[in-house]
C-alpha cells in the first residue's frame, strides 16, 4: 500500500478494536494518554506518537533502533475493493482482444507477456484465465498464487504491506 502524491487514491487505513485497544495503550505508556485513538482520529494520531517516539529515543530511554508497531486494515480508495490483480488481467486481456478486432493482422503475431513482480504475476493470470491469447510468458519473479498473508493479512503474525516505515514507527 504505497501511498500516492495524489491524495484521493491513497488507502484509507481503519484501526479495528483491537487496534485501537493497542493504540491507547501506547499513548498512555509513551505519557500521551490524554489523547484517545478512534477510527475518525487515527491517522491523525500517528505522528504524535512519532514525535514523542523520537523524543525518548534522544533522551536514551530507548534503543535507537527500536520501533512503535501499529497495525490497521487497508481500505482501497474510492469505493473499489481488493481483487488481487484479477480486474487487471482482465483488462490486458480486454485490451488485446480490441487491438486484435482492429489490426487483424495482430492476430497472427505471437502474444508474449512479461514482467517482473506484480507484471509477472499479471501475466501468470493472463494465461491462466484466457490460455487462447497467450503463446508465451516471461516472468521474473510473479507469484503463481497470491502469497498467502494477501489474503489472511493480520492473522498471520508476518502482516502483509506497510504505509509508514520511519526510524520510529511502523504501520
Amino acid at each position: 500500500a504505497r501511498q500516492s502524491i495524489d491524495q484521493k487514491y491513497n488507502p484509507k487505513l481503519i484501526p479495528n478494536k483491537d487496534d485501537l485497544e493497542r493504540i491507547n495503550n501506547i499513548l498512555k505508556n509513551i505519557n500521551l494518554g490524554h489523547l484517545l485513538a478512534n477510527e475518525d482520529n487515527f491517522e491523525q494520531i500517528i505522528p504524535f506518537i512519532e514525535q514523542r517516539a523520537g523524543e525518548i529515543k534522544q533522551a536514551g530511554l530507548v534503543d535507537e533502533s527500536q520501533k512503535i508497531g501499529l497495525s490497521c486494515d487497508f481500505i482501497p480508495p474510492n469505493g473499489d475493493y481488493q481483487n488481487f490483480g484479477i480486474m487487471a488481467a482482465l483488462d490486458h486481456i480486454n485490451a488485446l482482444k480490441d487491438l486484435v478486432k482492429r489490426f487483424p493482422k495482430l492476430a497472427d503475431l505471437p502474444k508474449i507477456y512479461g514482467g517482473g513482480s506484480y507484471g509477472g504475476y499479471l501475466s501468470l493470470l493472463i494465461a491462466k484465465i484466457a490460455p487462447w491469447y497467450v503463446d508465451g510468458v516471461i516472468d521474473n519473479s510473479g507469484s503463481a498464487l497470491p502469497p498467502l498473508n494477501y489474503i489472511l493479512g493480520r492473522e498471520m503474525e508476518s502482516g502483509c504491506d506497510y504505509v509508514l516505515n520511519s526510524s520510529h514507527i511502523l504501520i
